[in-house]
């Protein structure tokens, strides 16, 4: 089973058989899913409602909801806000933020309290119309020691930050040829990011493209995989506005042939920004075992505008 967020929505996905059902909708434009022992976390990255919503408890009540700032003509974001977060990984007890608008890595508490910034570099936002262009990170993960950092870094080639882990300390930038990049996997073949712009999946090192789909012009962000299977995220090409609503989708791989054994399209769900397995190990992303009660956690409150109102 597999859990995709899409702007508009979040899916539970059976890639077995297809099924495909909605959980959530209405409340922000949803970008990281992850969890942790006290339950799923969201990450929205809206224009105008940059925030994280842990849900903590069975009562549906989200905990942990940092206010939003917006990002204009100049920084006006609290030291503490996120802005316009991606991708997201819970660790232990803590929250791993790729706080793509403010230009790092921000851990927060399980109940989403602020512990502090991991800045890789001095520059401070993403993209300012005076300064200099940020990296865009799009996503963080934990992988034995190390944690990597996928940056998209807008039109120059992507790059994966390597640090250590707990301390968040900068030891390698791994350069690639790679446009747009999302989501990284250390696994037989070396590091595998998301080739978003090529569409296709890259191994770093061996500088060679792993597997590409038989479709053109499709983005590749959000990846999983288990001991069987690569799941890839599709989204179609097309401005911010129209990725919105365009056609998103999931590749099935079969890990050992690297061959597509399926592929599946939602129709107007909009670009998937990222997906989770469910109930398998899953070495693209750390987390406790998934509780199947949390999906009714998920459930509750959805398309209830207030819930973006929550703060700390």
């Amino acid at each position: 089973m597999l859990l995709i967020t899409t702007p508009l929505r979040i899916f539970l996905f059976d890639p077995e058989t297809g099924a495909t059902e909605l959980l959530r909708e209405g409340d922000g434009e949803y970008y990281g899913v992850s969890w942790g022992r006290n339950g799923p976390v969201l990450s929205h990255s809206n224009q105008a409602n940059e925030s994280l919503c842990s849900f903590a408890d069975y009562r549906g009540v989200p905990r942990g909801r940092l206010t939003f700032q917006r990002l204009g003509r100049a920084p006006v974001a609290s030291p503490r806000a996120l802005v316009q977060p991606h991708q997201i990984e819970c660790v232990d007890d803590l929250v791993l933020v790729a706080n793509t608008g403010m230009n790092c890595i921000t851990v927060l508490g399980a109940n989403g309290s602020f512990r502090r910034h991991a800045r890789l570099n001095d520059v401070l936002w993403d993209r300012l119309e005076d300064g200099d262009t940020g990296n865009h990170f799009n996503s963080v993960h934990r992988s034995g020691e190390r944690v990597y950092v996928v940056a998209h870094n807008h039109e120059r080639p992507s790059a994966v930050h390597e640090l250590t882990w707990p301390e968040l300390e900068p030891v390698r930038v791994h350069t690639t040829r790679a446009g747009w990049a999302h989501n990284v996997w250390i696994g037989e073949h070396g590091m595998v990011v998301c080739d978003s712009k090529d569409g296709s999946l890259l191994a770093v090192e061996q500088d060679r493209t792993l597997w590409r789909p038989n479709e053109p012009n499709v983005i590749t962000r959000g990846l999983a995989v288990t001991p069987e299977h690569l799941y890839v995220g599709r989204s179609g090409y097309g401005s911010r506005g129209e990725r919105v609503r365009n056609d998103g989708g999931v590749w099935m791989v079969e890990r050992k042939t690297l061959r597509t054994v399926a592929s599946f399209r939602f129709p107007g769900s909009g670009c998937v920004n990222d997906l989770r397995v469910l109930n398998a190990p899953d070495e693209c992303h750390t987390s406790t075992p998934f509780d199947p009660r949390w999906l009714e956690l998920l459930r509750l409150g959805s398309n209830v505008a207030a819930l973006s109102r929550y703060e700390t």
